[in-house]
């Protein structure tokens, strides 16, 4: 029985406590109504004193008459569930008072009809001027709260203002790396391409000189065959030579079989007739033996030079490779040196067409920036003209 009041009061005391807490978020109206709540909390409230009633029944019908006028007057009755509620879902603080203050004088009247004493009156009021005293400590408490508040608020402020300087300059970071990472780009296409170009310079120049090596190829080739030709032609003619002279030859045995006298005869007539001939064939042969004896000397100086290398000992071997291999490189690297000195120059006219795009490029991105930012300047001023 008597815990219920003291929860009853324990409620009214939360709700003013809830009251002030809220009120510091609230207008200046609600921050006067507290104070003046807060002072008439303050004013001490007097303590009856404890003793005992000559006769209760002179004390009981006042209280109850009293009792019933305070719930005829914040239309309480005996189910206080039908009370109204706020549209937040809780009871006005005057109707949560009305009811504690109606438990109280309930609870007194049964007192004061049964044992004829105000105790429990006594104690509910010093608990409430217990309460009453902590409110001033609680008044600080919440001051102290709110200053916490308002430096935690200016804390937020600043890192929240810091925090955007932060963003602007990561923006800023990241609009350069982006910048950069499109150069480094454009860099690396241009890098590309000049290997592209070197790649097609380089096997341009190796079918050229295989293109060369074949065509010196075909020529031997040619010249050999030709000298094969002159030397079938060569042999066919002293075949058919060889067959005359020895057809010649076997008719002058017959003749000179048959007899020596006509042989004589003949043999006059023939020497007449081989003189003539000699010198038809001294005739012949002052003609072709020049053109013989240079196409034998040829044909005798190869055989020599094959018997030659077949007879040659080993080291005569290298020593002739070596200089038929120094010959044919010191051939190359001439033919190189020219190759490459058309390629150099080649190279320098390239380089120099690549400088020439790259200035273009670079004055066409400047113009571009350039009238990017003209743009960029014309819409700032045109929203500011707007604002």
């Amino acid at each position: 029985m008597d815990d219920e009041p003291l929860e009853g009061q324990g409620a009214a005391t939360g709700t003013e406590a809830s009251t002030f807490s809220d009120g510091s978020a609230e207008g200046e109206d609600e921050r006067q109504h507290e104070e003046e709540e807060e002072e008439e909390a303050q004013q001490p409230s007097p303590v009856l004193s404890d003793f005992v009633l000559p006769s209760p029944s002179l004390v009981s019908p006042f209280i109850a008459a009293f009792l019933q006028r305070f719930s005829e007057l914040f239309h309480l009755g005996n189910d206080d569930a039908n009370i109204e509620v706020k549209s937040h879902g809780q009871r006005p603080k005057h109707l949560i008072e009305a009811i504690w203050l109606k438990d109280v004088l309930q609870k007194s009247l049964e007192e004061i009809e049964d044992h004829g004493s105000f105790s429990f009156l006594a104690q509910v009021v010093s608990d409430h001027e217990a309460l009453a005293k902590r409110v001033p400590a609680s008044l600080e408490h919440i001051k102290s709260l709110n200053t916490e508040m308002h430096l935690l608020r200016q804390q937020i402020q600043a890192e929240d203002f810091a925090h955007k300087e932060a963003v602007i300059t990561w923006n800023k970071n990241l609009l350069q790396k982006k910048q950069d990472i499109k150069d480094l780009k454009a860099q690396n296409k241009l890098t590309a391409k000049y290997r592209a170009d070197m790649a097609v310079a380089q096997a341009d120049c190796k079918r050229r000189f295989r293109e060369e090596k074949l065509l010196e190829l075909r020529d031997e080739i040619n010249q050999l065959t030709d000298l094969l030709e002159v030397e079938k032609r060569v042999n066919i003619v002293c075949n058919e030579f060889l067959k005359k002279q020895n057809l010649t030859l076997m008719e002058e045995a017959i003749n000179l079989a048959s007899g020596h006298e006509n042989d004589v005869l003949y043999m006059d007539m023939m020497i007449s007739k081989l003189k003539n001939q000699k010198i038809e064939k001294e005739d012949l042969l002052s003609e072709i033996e020049p053109r013989y004896m240079s196409e034998m000397s040829k044909i005798i100086a190869e055989k020599e030079q094959v018997e030659r290398v077949k007879t040659m000992s080993i080291d005569e071997l290298r020593i002739f490779e070596t200089q038929t291999r120094a010959v044919i490189k010191i051939q190359r690297i001439w033919r190189g040196r020219m190759d490459r000195a058309k390629h150099a120059q080649e190279v320098k006219k390239i380089v120099k067409k690549r400088k020439e795009l790259r200035n273009k490029l670079k004055k066409e991105k400047k113009e571009k920036a350039k009238k990017e930012g003209g743009k960029k300047g014309a819409d700032k001023k045109k929203v500011k003209k707007k604002k």
